[in-house]
């Protein structure tokens, strides 16, 4: 089975015929995987692994225990990708294969390399020992250094066009209205899409964090500070950024009601409070709203003090 060609997979079709493309021709041994988080990346990337195994790769936890992959990602509570995950990862490839194929790296989040992690990994990128296959993926090539990405063939992911999202989704079994729903929902991210299909828990949480926000952007600008401040009090970074990823989204939204193209909007439930949001400001104040959204989220990623990007996001609202 082909795996890069599975109908399972929504989207990213030039992406996935190069990389097959590639598998057979084994001209490339290095892989960078490039594009915002929720594309799919992880998804087309575990694909990849299964085509060169000849085995399927539901989850990366499946490869554990695998004599010829390693997986390494950033450790729970480190602040990035260190030096020693990185030497283990290298020492990987200095003995061959133990079932005759290639070796098989991977390393999630590969913008979160440390400075001295990505230096101790060029070698092996270049010229690793013996035959490999070696997978990156990342969020953002600002986040890597030159020397790193000119090693690699670097694959770029785009958003998918929503109506590919639902037909992915019904392919999946989904009901055309909910599909419909879940792809307007992920502003064309294949990965947020089937997440908001499949979970009913975040379907509520995220109608609740798009009523919270309007309330919010409502309040006079000291409670705004004062809840930038209790919101960033205990949360955990991934909580912060998700939470953003929603309010972006209400932003972009509030967008689209403010120039008339509400069948845009990625939520189609809630209009009368967009038209509230929008009814109270220029549509030069809500381009700025959102433009602060989306540079806090970035900072957020370049640990940036949590309490003053919310503050700051507080006064544009």
């Amino acid at each position: 089975m082909a795996y890069l060609e599975s109908e399972e997979l929504i989207g990213h079709t030039r992406q996935r015929d190069f990389l097959a493309r590639s598998l057979k021709n084994t001209r490339h041994h290095a892989f960078l995987l490039v594009g915002s988080e929720h594309l799919g990346k992880d998804t087309v990337a575990r694909a990849l692994i299964a085509d060169e195994l000849k085995r399927p790769v539901l989850a990366w936890s499946d490869l554990a225990g695998h004599p010829d992959v390693r997986v390494i990602t950033r450790e729970e509570g480190e602040k990035n990708i260190g030096i020693e995950a990185i030497r283990g990862f290298i020492d990987h490839f200095s003995s061959s294969s133990f079932l005759g194929g290639r070796k098989v790296g991977v390393i999630l989040g590969a913008h979160e390399l440390s400075p001295e992690a990505a230096n101790a990994l060029l070698k092996t990128l270049e010229e690793p020992a013996g035959k490999a296959l070696l997978v990156l993926v990342a969020h953002s090539l600002d986040r890597l250094p030159e020397t790193v990405k000119s090693r690699c063939q670097v694959v770029r992911f785009l958003t998918v066009p929503p109506a590919n999202v639902a037909e992915g989704l019904a392919r999946r079994g989904l009901d055309p209205l909910s599909a419909k729903i879940s792809a307007a929902f992920s502003a064309g991210r294949p990965g947020l899409a089937v997440m908001h299909a499949e979970d009913a828990v975040l379907r509520a949480t995220h109608g609740e964090q798009v009523r919270s926000f309007m309330e919010l952007a409502n309040r006079p600008i000291s409670a705004r500070l004062a809840a930038a401040s209790e919101i960033t009090a205990k949360a955990e970074t991934s909580a912060l950024a998700a939470l953003l990823d929603v309010w972006v989204a209400v932003l972009r939204d509030a967008l689209s009601v403010a120039t008339r193209n509400e069948r845009y909007a990625t939520d189609q439930t809630e209009f009368s409070a967009l038209r509230s949001y929008v009814s109270k400001r220029s549509l030069g104040a809500i381009v700025n709203a959102h433009r602060q959204l989306a540079a806090g989220k970035k900072m957020l990623g370049e640990n940036v003090n949590p309490r003053l990007i919310f503050e700051h996001i507080a006064l544009s609202l």
